[in-house]
């Protein structure tokens, strides 16, 4: 278990050339996280209430069904390897379907949360404050249009299959598991904690959704890039029948995501910091060369 953010190893793709380093703006580190709970708790879709669907839930052990930062920060322990992160993040529960209708839960094996610093040139990138909370993607949503970011922020990945990479559930079994990928709005209002329906975040006014493109004048702050994955077991083999996705769809296109935060507020800037640095040195050397 790791004590501090600062300790996480920054990762970036570093080769011995100009255009790596180039590349190695692009730094990120990871969070890794074994399961917590299967609940039909959601505190900011549904505070206090219970919710139509299930969730797939990691991190601290105060989640319960009313969200309060103050209360989080305190929880006894986290799923995280990093042991002051004791926000949570959950999507919805994936289930096995059988040929006679019946579901049963897929497991959730692990899920990586990756902290981003895609940005345009050197803009500041503001920490998530104490509170913070949003949403990714739509629960209500049945048709697939990837010119919108809100569909292209969520992707399905088939480990151990032949399916490639795609915004629907696999037509196969994934023998290594079928891991689910959300990527959050990396744009806020620099204002709200949060506003219903999540809207004082928004994905850049250009670019993918996964990438560092303007922000529009609405939401003009940076904010880190949240991305993360969640490997589900899949022991299914395959028919129109039978496989795996969630409950009521087998699209994949009704997935949601959500995060708060419950964290010391040093942690991520510091760690930013450390990441900088790191790119400092890199570049450096590789212009020394």
């Amino acid at each position: 278990m790791i004590s501090t953010l600062s300790s996480v190893a920054i990762l970036a793709l570093f080769a011995a050339s100009p255009a790596a380093a180039a590349a190695a703006e692009n730094v990120f580190w990871i969070v890794s996280h074994a399961p917590l709970m299967a609940s039909r708790l959601d505190p900011i879709v549904n505070p206090g209430a219970v919710s139509n669907h299930a969730h797939a839930v990691i991190g601290g052990s105060n989640f319960g069904p009313l969200y309060d930062y103050a209360t989080s920060v305190k929880s006894q322990c986290t799923t995280a390897n990093v042991d002051v992160d004791h926000s949570n993040y959950w999507i919805p529960q994936l289930y096995n379907k059988f040929a006679n209708g019946t579901v049963k839960v897929a497991g959730l094996s692990y899920a990586n949360t990756y902290y981003q610093m895609r940005r345009n040139g050197q803009e500041p990138v503001y920490e998530f404050p104490p509170g913070f909370r949003m949403l990714a993607g739509s629960a209500s949503r049945n048709d697939l249009d990837l010119n919108d970011r809100e569909d292209q922020a969520i992707s399905y990945v088939c480990l151990g299959g032949n399916t490639p990479e795609g915004h629907e559930f696999p037509k196969e079994r994934c023998k290594n598991g079928l891991r689910a990928q959300v990527y959050f709005p990396h744009c806020w209002d620099g204002i709200n904690n949060w506003l219903a329906g999540s809207k004082h975040v928004s994905y850049g006014a250009e670019g993918r959704a996964d990438g560092g493109g303007k922000c529009p004048p609405t939401h003009p702050k940076r904010i880190m890039g949240l991305f993360y994955e969640f490997i589900f077991h899949d022991h299914m083999d395959y028919t129109p029948e039978v496989g795996s996705g969630q409950a009521g769809t087998r699209s994949g296109t009704r997935c949601t995501a959500t995060s708060q935060t419950a964290g010391p507020s040093a942690s991520f800037p510091k760690s930013f910091h450390t990441a900088n640095n790191a790119v400092s040195a890199f570049r450096s050397k590789i212009a020394r060369r």
